[in-house]
């Protein structure tokens, strides 16, 4: 099963807006201090990848992948998705919540920022009000 947040389909209609319709790959990524992460990319189905359609969107993943990380649920923040599953959470850097301060006061999270003491925080522990 994989759980898309309305906040994640939001931004995937906006990001295919003006563009043509394609599928999203599902993958996982090693990060910094060797974190593995997912990410995204936009990708055809290959005869080796689960596919599922969701909200009218397609997406797809390595059946061996599948196996292991499911279910998964595809959050988003304004600007990225962040996508959770079996043994592997949204990137929180290294011990840190992974909080990144703009040059014009903007801010984004890249991990769980509910606990965040960083300057540019909101304080809030709103992990989606932090732009």
């Amino acid at each position: 099963m994989i759980d898309i947040t309305p906040r994640a389909i939001l931004l995937l209609k906006d990001f295919f807006k003006n563009r043509k319709p394609g599928h999203v790959r599902i993958l996982i990524t090693l990060g910094g201090c060797g974190i593995r992460t997912f990410g995204v990319a936009l990708e055809k189905p290959g005869k080796n990848d689960e596919v599922f359609t969701v909200e009218g969107f397609t997406f797809i993943i390595d059946k061996e992948l599948w196996k292991d990380v499911r279910p998964l649920k595809v959050d988003a923040d304004s600007i990225s998705f962040r996508i959770s599953g079996n043994g592997i959470e949204p990137n929180s850097g290294c011990g840190s919540c992974g909080l990144m301060c703009g040059l014009n006061g903007s801010r984004r999270c890249s991990g769980d920022c509910k606990n965040c003491t960083h300057p540019c925080s909101n304080k809030k522990g709103d992990k989606y009000n932090l732009i």
